[in-house]
């Protein structure tokens, strides 16, 4: 074997310095690689190259042997391959699987419908192989991997084994566009159950789905009873369009299919619901039981009798469904305006001409219950003008009391008399209708139309509440607050006519504007001071004058004085003079000629004045100061008067001899006399 290699390299050197015609004839296949196709038009050297250690045995030595056979020694690793491995095929990297010598791309022997364990099939024909056979995330691991690097140019290594496959099928490439919620209901189910390659929009419509109908119970919508038989394509091909979402689900998206024959007869709150509510899937005219307490009228009572019987209630109409062919429509929509809880829809009310028409508005069931019609319910009298307070609700439920029959006949079968419902006198709060009113001549019309229980109280009639009496015309102030009711409004002969039939009282005063405080008061002055005690007194006190001489302070003699000596021949008691002189002019030693009287004298003592001459043109000296007044005023002249001395004393000058003081040079008298002594004038 060795003699054989030896001898084949020998060979090989002496063919290098052949020329290429002597080459050609060369028979190749003797070396175990037979040339063919493209390999027999190429130079030998294009495969045996010098590398650096044949180069190290001489300039013209080539490597003719230690070629691999496999492609990779002179082929780069187009596809990226490396090292993985085929299920099917083994090893990627021999090229011999697919390629031949003879025409490399032209005579593929690969089928990735037969050759792989994923076949090719729709949208995935028209992608090209490096789509999904991407650069792996790796590619140091391979480095150094023969023909990763082939002539000086990095080719990728490229994946090839999915190993996630099975597992996650599409998505091993294709990311999801489905909600985590969604994701997690349908967890499992691979995506060829809905979806094909064909194209994601194009769904599976008779296929997997088609088969295995358990799958639609992960959907908002199980199939149930006719729905299970039905081809997938009659709800979800529309128009030539595949549709897999669907709007109403509030409805459980009956109406998408179905279109509703109710809306005219249904009010908005049912017409919106699911059909389901009513129809089964198993048979549409056979509904089911109908909960009616989801309806703003629950059944109870005697109307469980009809609770299967609906159209009791629910009477067929004029009205047509645009069904095939076209059934009656039945009453479903009631007024509610007549009644609350819609009994006048079926009952006729017997009572128009027996309530007010505030009650006539209200629900039979106010008073009525179901279970029993001539049962009534305990009914809230606080809702009526009227409430039952004290001895009212000690009648309680004794309705006849009050209510008591009427002329009314109610149409009821057989009629019968009503009872009576409607009471007049609102403005005085109904007393008199049941009560007789007593007051009518005790009091004044005013108080007289007022209600009752302005007064009384429904605790217990004798018992009275607080009477506010400013609405009178005669206000309560002062004293007159602590006077007890009875002082006044005193017991006259005659007595009520219902027991205790005690005595009425006075509460009529006709005479109080004539005669004022005397209607009760005796007047001591016995009428002297006038019929008006006001005008003096005030209700604080008998003795607390109403603003008593505010003008004219009594004090001194003036108190002692009876009023009678001032306040003669009906002199008024308000609005006198204050001065002196209305009641002292005959008095006056004045003659009117002074300052007011009390400017210098007072009510205590008459002869001491407060009167100071020295604030006049003549102050009083000396002897001047013990003189009476009449000594100089006698004449009873008190302004003009002189102030020389000669004014008063010319007499007493005229007297006196010697010297003569009738000269002109004895008329100034202070200049030889004093005001202190007359008498011993000294000449100055």
């Amino acid at each position: 074997m060795r003699g054989m290699t030896l001898w084949i390299f020998a060979f090989l050197m002496a063919l290098w310095g052949m020329p290429l015609q002597a080459q050609k004839k060369f028979d190749h296949s003797v070396t175990g690689f037979p040339l063919r196709g493209a390999h027999d038009r190429i130079a030998c050297q294009d495969c045996h190259k010098q590398t650096p250690a044949v180069l190290s045995m001489g300039p013209g030595a080539f490597n003719w042997v230690g070629l691999k056979r496999d492609c990779f020694p002179c082929h780069q690793d187009y596809h990226g391959y490396g090292r993985e491995i085929s299920a099917k095929q083994g090893p990627l990297r021999k090229c011999d699987t697919c390629h031949n010598d003879i025409r490399w791309k032209d005579s593929l022997r690969f089928d990735h419908n037969i050759h792989t364990v994923f076949p090719i099939t729709g949208k995935h024909r028209e992608n090209k192989c490096f789509e999904c056979h991407r650069p792996t995330t790796a590619p140091q691991a391979f480095k150094g991997f023969p023909g990763h690097k082939v002539l000086g140019k990095d080719y990728d290594l490229r994946r090839y084994a999915f190993k996630d496959l099975a597992r996650k099928s599409c998505e091993t490439c294709h990311i999801t566009p489905h909600t985590k919620a969604f994701q997690q209901k349908f967890r499992g189910i691979s995506c060829d159950k809905c979806h094909t390659t064909d194209g994601w929009k194009i769904m599976s419509l008779n296929g997997q789905i088609q088969a295995d109908r358990g799958f639609h119970d992960r959907t908002r919508f199980p199939l149930t009873g006719k729905h299970k038989t039905l081809n997938c394509k009659l709800c979800h091909a529309k128009d030539g369009k595949e549709t897999f979402r669907f709007p109403n689900a509030d409805r459980d998206f009956c109406v998408t299919c179905h279109a509703s024959v109710h809306k005219k007869q249904f009010d908005d709150k049912f017409y919106n619901m699911s059909c389901a509510k009513c129809h089964s899937t198993t048979n549409f005219t056979q509904r089911t039981p109908f909960q009616h307490d989801i309806t703003n009228f629950k059944i109870d009572g005697q109307h469980a009798k009809f609770e299967k019987n609906c159209e009791k209630c629910h009477v067929p109409t004029k009205a047509k469904l645009p069904t095939r062919p076209p059934k009656t429509a039945h009453k479903f929509d009631f007024d509610e305006s007549k009644d609350e809880k819609y009994c006048l829809n079926c009952h006729a009310t017997v009572h128009k001409d027996q309530f007010h028409s505030e009650f006539q508005k209200k629900s039979c069931a106010s008073c009525h219950i179901t279970s029993s019609f001539a049962k009534l319910t305990e009914f809230n009298h606080d809702i009526t003008r009227f409430k039952l307070t004290g001895r009212h609700e000690e009648i309680g439920k004794q309705c006849t009391q009050c209510h008591k029959p009427s002329n009314i006949t109610l149409p009821t079968k057989p009629p019968r008399k009503g009872a009576k419902f409607m009471f007049e006198g609102a403005n005085r709060g109904f007393c008199e209708e049941c009560h007789v009113n007593e007051h009518k001549d005790m009091f004044h019309s005013k108080f007289y139309n007022k209600p009752c229980a302005v007064c009384h109280t429904t605790e217990k009639f004798t018992k009275l509440k607080e009477f506010d009496h400013e609405e009178t015309d005669f206000e309560l102030r002062g004293k007159h607050k602590q006077v007890k009711c009875a002082e006044c409004h005193e017991n006259t002969k005659e007595r009520f006519r219902w027991p205790p039939k005690n005595f009425k009282g006075k509460y009529l005063f006709p005479e109080l504007p004539k005669r004022n405080c005397q209607t009760c008061h005796e007047d001591p002055h016995r009428g002297s001071n006038g019929p008006l005690c006001t005008k003096c007194h005030n209700e604080s006190g008998w003795k607390n004058a109403s603003e008593y001489h505010k003008d004219f302070l009594l004090t001194g003699v003036h108190l002692q004085l009876d009023c009678k000596e001032c306040h003669v021949n009906e002199r008024i008691l308000k609005g006198s003079s204050q001065e002196c002189s209305q009641c002292h002019h005959e008095d006056d030693p004045h003659n009117g000629q002074l300052l007011p009287c009390q400017d210098c004298h007072t009510q205590n003592f008459w002869q001491h004045t407060k009167f100071d001459h020295n604030l006049t043109r003549f102050p009083l000296r000396g002897a001047h100061r013990v003189t009476e007044c009449r000594a100089c005023h006698n004449q009873g002249v008190y302004q003009g008067q002189p102030t020389e001395c000669r004014g008063c004393h010319a007499q007493d000058a005229a007297q006196v001899q010697v010297p003569n003081h009738s000269q002109p040079n004895y008329f100034q008298c202070e200049q030889c006399h004093t005001v202190y002594q007359f008498p011993g004038a000294v000449i100055r």
